[in-house]
């Protein structure tokens, strides 16, 4: 698989990833431009986003009715988070890999937020999948 870019520590739970201007697209690119636009007050996207494999073969997987959405979250002592895996029905390697931490105060903390938070995650990423992949829909 070509390279989509190089990634940069800039602090704790932070990254930027610089895309090279000559690569395929990829829900990166969306998500990079959807987190600039996020504020202090309002938005919010996944904090971690890992891709393993091709992920053109997980949009194609999308298109075909194959891919699965597994979704997760968690909470525990006042801190919720949420992972959540896109992954091919009946095999394949590629997979996506999104972790979040819950968004909200100590006291807006639950079990319910998180598992939202974590489908949330889950249709931002479906949604860049698709805009990267297939921009014609």
């Amino acid at each position: 698989m070509p390279s989509l870019g190089t990634l940069a520590l800039t602090g704790i739970g932070t990254a930027l990833l610089q895309p090279h201007h000559d690569s395929q697209p990829s829900l990166l690119a969306a998500w990079m431009a959807a987190s600039a636009r996020v504020t202090e007050y309002v938005g919010g996207t996944p904090e971690e986003i890992e891709i393993d494999g091709n992920e053109s073969l997980l949009a194609e997987a999308l298109l075909e009715d194959r891919l699965c959405v597994i979704s997760d979250g968690s909470y525990k002592l006042g801190l919720g988070t949420a992972a959540v895996q896109l992954l091919p029905r009946k095999g394949g390697k590629e997979r996506i890999i999104v972790r979040c931490q819950t968004p909200g105060l100590p006291d807006d903390q639950s079990a319910y937020r998180s598992e939202l938070t974590d489908l949330l995650a889950g249709i931002m990423v479906v949604d860049w999948l698709l805009d990267q992949w297939v921009p014609t829909l």
